[in-house]
């Protein structure tokens, strides 16, 4: 009972230490100022709902400084950003740094909080210079300096004020720093790499939107696929799913487990959108399912041409190569994302960062429309809606992207390599994860992500294993992994086993173990501190995703270009399968 008040009153004047800390703090850092510093005991409940963020888990037991940052951006046009960094008082003297999503202007505080805080990790996150959710980008209208901002500049300041003040609040550096994010965080994450080597030990980045202007134009290509709703080639709901059905009747056993995924969709060469076409005619429709009557199971023509221009490559101009297509397997969740409307993201993208049209009056013709320069035109202050006719979108648009390409985080030369110009390496690592190329489309289906294709991945990674190969005497195997996830979403839950740790998973779809086997930060981690790097990463899949539900199953996830092939024996296990480049 002595050693236990002993120890209670010790722990009570720990934490009124860090509170006094906290109430005292102050930071010393060119063009950041400390808006706001807070300390949470334990059991407090932060509650970011405000911002598109979650609701801190009181449960977790953990206490807290939460410091709110303002960060000049460029003094000439007094732009600024907005960040905060979480310290916990259990500080594991690591970093954790967190990126954002789509266009949106807000912190991802359920990674700063359930990836980083809630494991002792002094984490942040910054808003890019702005305040939108992910589908607005009116804020990029006529503001290149906002666009830089949200590009790479606001983000690398916040790395080096969230560092700054690591280091004033615990009295040292932290010993490592990390990364963890998704999409336009996993864009962020490259950019990092590119342009930043300093920044981070070590990357895991997730799904990442870094072919920004060939990404958004093929979102716009799916629509002009499929819309409008009222258009002979438009699919409804019932009809992707009756489609999807079909798809995994034909495919779903390809890799010997019959589950709702399809481990490489490369391999699957669905009827419905071939064979089906060339046996099942009737009339002007196509029999998606055999045997049945009911219409809606029927694909016409112009259907049928739609599907095959959106599962193959996406070409504008004199066959030039923009983006990879979407994969078979994702059909029931494209209704989703590609339903009545053009992609939101796509629409405003080119909107707001490329085109910078403004509808104008034009006397008694009513309204025209007109580009607008920085200077001239239109004034800025106008309706920031286009009127662009996205059915009209082409090759001129593209090149116009292209040109200025605003958002860009593509270069292959990720300079981890590179030490003062010579080919010594440096301790930076990326690991990089993607639901595989018949993944799966959001967070509700088997099969595909219809915003992110996952053949761009591989492409980069590819572009990156030439490039080194051929410009430096470095194995990109040393410092780059590439892990495709078959049958997951954008940027987590689908059917397949895709609960490994990825930014923004927790806490319903948590790892079955934070060890460096299951988890891709410890796995990160590991490789940097140890040099043990991942070959293969353990997911899991939650009943209904939702790790209070048990678990359905496991699978291996492999270093790509290897795939996790079933060797027999219980398919729900991860220990039924190894990792090749052939089943046997």
């Amino acid at each position: 009972m002595v050693r236990w008040l002993v120890a209670l009153a010790l722990w009570g004047s720990i934490v009124r230490a860090w509170q006094s800390q906290c109430e005292g703090f102050t930071l010393n850092h060119t063009g950041v100022e400390v808006v706001n510093a807070r300390y949470y005991p334990v059991g407090s409940e932060l509650n970011f709902t405000d911002s598109g963020g979650a609701i801190w888990d009181p449960a977790q037991r953990l206490s807290a400084v939460r410091v709110s940052l303002r960060i000049t951006t460029n003094s000439t046009a007094n732009s600024s950003a907005n960040s905060e960094v979480f310290l916990p008082d259990d500080w594991n003297a690591r970093v954790l740094g967190t990126g954002n999503g789509g266009l949106n202007g807000m912190l991802d505080y359920a990674t700063m909080t359930f990836d980083g805080m809630a494991r002792r990790y002094a984490s942040f996150g910054t808003d890019t210079g702005h305040q939108s959710d992910a589908n607005t980008g009116t804020w990029a209208l006529h503001n290149d300096n906002a666009i830089v901002d949200y590009t790479y500049r606001a983000f690398h300041l916040t790395v080096q004020a969230a560092k700054n003040v690591v280091q004033a609040y615990y009295g040292r550096a932290g010993s490592r720093s990390y990364y963890l994010s998704c999409s336009t965080g996993g864009r962020q994450g490259l950019r990092e790499a590119q342009q930043y080597p300093e920044d981070f030990d070590g990357v895991v980045v997730g799904a990442p939107a870094n072919y920004m202007a060939a990404l958004q134009a093929f979102g716009i290509h799916v629509g002009q696929e499929l819309l409008p709703n009222t258009s002979s080639r438009y699919i409804s709901e019932t009809t992707w799913s009756v489609i999807h059905d079909e798809v995994l009747r034909q495919c779903d056993m390809i890799d010997g487990v019959k589950d709702g995924v399809l481990t490489d969709p490369r391999d699957c060469h669905p009827a419905s959108v071939s064979k089906v076409q060339k046996s099942r005619v009737k009339s002007v429709r196509v029999q998606a399912v055999p045997g049945t009557t009911n219409t809606t199971a029927c694909l016409n023509a112009d259907q049928i041409n739609a599907l095959n221009n959106i599962y193959r490559d996406y070409v504008l101009g004199n066959d030039t190569f923009v983006f990879a297509p979407l994969e078979p397997g994702g059909e029931a969740l494209y209704y989703g994302t590609y339903a009545d409307v053009f992609f939101p993201i796509a629409t405003s993208y080119y909107d707001n960062f490329v085109l910078k049209w403004v509808i104008s009056p034009n006397g008694s013709h009513g309204t025209r429309r007109m580009r607008i320069g920085t200077n001239g035109g239109v004034s800025s202050d106008k309706d920031s809606t286009t009127g662009f006719n996205y059915s009209n979108f082409g090759y001129e648009q593209y090149q116009q992207a292209l040109d200025i390409d605003p958002g860009y985080g593509i270069h292959p030369p990720i300079r981890y390599l590179y030490c003062n110009g010579t080919h010594a390496p440096q301790p930076g690592r990326v690991v990089h994860t993607q639901h595989h190329r018949l993944r799966f489309a959001r967070r509700e289906d088997p099969a595909i992500d219809p915003i992110i294709p996952p053949g761009q991945s591989i492409r980069y990674f590819e572009s990156v294993q030439a490039f080194t190969k051929t410009q430096t005497e470095m194995d990109p195997d040393d410092f780059y992994r590439l892990f495709m996830v078959p049958g997951m979403g954008h940027c987590g839950g689908g059917p397949g086993a895709a609960a490994f740790g990825n930014s923004g998973q927790r806490p319903l779809n948590p790892p079955s173990s934070d060890d460096p086997t299951h988890d891709v930060l410890s796995a990160m981690v590991e490789w940097v501190e140890n040099g043990l790097a991942p070959s293969e990463i353990i997911g899991t899949k939650w009943v209904n995703d939702n790790v209070s539900h048990g678990e359905a199953f496991s699978r291996k996830l492999c270093s790509y270009p290897l795939t996790a092939f079933y060797d027999g024996g219980n398919q729900t296990s991860a220990d039924s399968f190894h990792c090749g480049l052939t089943r046997w």
